[in-house]
């Protein structure tokens, strides 16, 4: 199975909580996560999947953490301010997602770089960068 596939599908199944991903395993079928934690269920996930249908997992859950992400971001903006996702993009190669925020008078760039993939001993390690047009009008931050 392509790695690069691999780290895709962690970053997205690492934007599910608990719950959901327990969701996800009843409706691929997939039994045991009951008393697992967020990367126990992932690896069972991963062991569970066929290669055969890897592809049409990944781009079912690439929809589902998509949705999940960004459905949590107007919790962060001010109810005043509407907010539109305007654009989102997932490098493949160094595991940059970016993305660009755009309200009324402003506009907010935000990259977030996974570091860790690879590595299953240890917790998920990223960094960001944001940037905020608005905020020279007094806006947000």
């Amino acid at each position: 199975m392509d790695s690069q596939k691999l780290k895709q599908a962690k970053i997205y199944l690492l934007a599910f909580t608990n719950p959901v991903l327990k969701d996800l395993c009843r409706s691929y079928k997939i039994k045991g996560f009951s008393n697992y934690n967020k990367e126990e269920i992932i690896d069972l996930i991963f062991k569970s999947i066929p290669k055969t249908n890897f592809s049409s997992f990944l781009k079912d859950i690439e929809k589902k953490s998509l949705s999940q992400i960004i459905s949590a971001v107007p919790k962060y903006f001010l109810k005043d301010n509407p907010t539109i996702l305007d654009t989102l993009d997932f490098n493949r190669e160094n595991n940059l997602v970016k993305l660009r925020f755009k309200g009324f008078r402003w506009e907010i760039f935000t990259e977030i770089y996974f570091e860790n993939l690879d590595n299953k001993e240890e917790p998920l390690k990223f960094n960001f960068k944001c940037s905020c047009e608005y905020a020279k009008d007094g806006g947000l931050w």
